[in-house]
């Protein structure tokens, strides 16, 4: 099949990571794949990897999904690569049209449950198929909230390339807890920081926290206060700030507990790869799929509460008896052989072909 994978840009986030590991999984399975972009790539590493791999990469350099040049755009390169399967990640609003007279298989993952409803109603007559990447995306988006009900809906998980690389066993000695997201006020990163100093405290116990991420492009001042926020705690050797790693194995590898605690969440990889690790997760409890992946006393520890307070007990008491510890990182670490990209490629493949 001639496959033509769409996402807005290319940079570090999970439906780059999906887009480009679905656009290598496919081209090994012996298609042809096309990479489009509506925006800009912002990292050159990543289009030249697809490149290496055979995959063309194709960059509008659209400032918006509202842009007027989208339409002809995005028609011309339609008719120029003819896809069998059009793979939307994202629903840029002009980017309809070109659809509307290509009328060939249109798929949609949907990455996230904040999906606008008039636009999401406008595509639903040009899409033909729908792929949750959880359960509850599905549930809350399709059954609760009516979008694309008359679209042929799946559930696909995410998947990662799986190893049978575990953390050590917890005993005694310095906690790492590691968070590995951007470093962006959805993601709650000062909650981690507030979590570390409440331990640093009250807990007879080491803790160190490593922050593995950037913040985002436009919001400097985020990053600068979090910072702010660890000087004023007197957490400077005790919290790292160690930036965007494209591979997160040699921070999962040196930790012992892992922050999950955006406001929401799909389905995240960051959580798939600490668990594929043996690393209990510790997160709030919250909107979205992520509680289809991690489960409260089996993959680590989810809290009712939004609050940092909290949460550092319940973290406080595992670490207090490693019984527990190694019970939900065995637990999590036999978890997460559900979640490999094998599979995610395989069951996409076969939705294609069933549509």
């Amino acid at each position: 099949m001639n496959i033509l994978i769409c996402i807005g840009r290319l940079y570090m986030g999970g439906i780059e990571k999906y887009a480009m590991d679905l656009a290598l999984g496919l081209k090994n399975r012996d298609h042809n794949v096309h990479l489009l972009v509506f925006f800009q790539i912002l990292n050159s590493e990543k289009k030249q990897l697809l490149l290496n791999e055979g995959i063309t990469v194709h960059e509008l350099l659209l400032k918006s999904g509202k842009d007027l040049r989208l339409p002809i755009r995005f028609g011309r390169l339609l008719r120029l690569i003819k896809p069998d399967i059009i793979h939307l990640n994202i629903l840029p609003f002009l980017a309809v049209i070109p659809l509307i007279f290509y009328r060939n298989k249109t798929v949609y993952t949907i990455h996230q449950i904040a999906n606008n409803k008039f636009v999401a109603k406008i595509y639903s007559f040009v899409i033909k198929g729908i792929i949750g990447i959880s359960k509850n995306v599905k549930e809350v988006l399709k059954n609760q909230n009516g979008f694309f009900q008359r679209n042929y809906w799946t559930v696909i998980n995410n998947g990662i390339v799986l190893n049978d690389v575990k953390i050590p066993d917890y005993a005694s000695g310095i906690i790492n807890l590691v968070m590995v997201s951007r470093l962006a006020q959805d993601k709650q990163p000062d909650h981690a920081i507030e979590i570390l100093n409440y331990l640093h405290t009250n807990s007879n116990l080491d803790y160190e926290l490593t922050l593995v991420g950037n913040g985002d492009i436009d919001d400097d001042s985020f990053t600068k206060m979090l910072k702010e926020k660890v000087k004023n705690f007197g957490l400077e050797n005790k919290v790292h700030f160690v930036g965007w790693h494209e591979d997160v194995s040699e921070y999962l590898l040196k930790s012992q507990g892992f922050l999950m605690l955006s406001r929401l969440e799909c389905f995240p990889y960051s959580v798939i790869e600490a668990i594929a690790h043996g690393v209990p997760v510790f997160s709030y409890k919250i909107e979205g799929g992520l509680h289809d992946l991690h489960i409260n006393h089996e993959t680590g520890i989810v809290s009712d509460k939004n609050d940092p307070v909290s949460l550092a007990l319940k973290i406080d008491n595992v670490f207090k008896d490693p019984t527990v510890w190694k019970k939900f990182s065995d637990q999590a670490f036999q978890r997460s052989k559900s979640f490999s990209v094998e599979k995610m490629v395989q069951e996409t493949e076969h939705f294609y072909f069933n549509l």
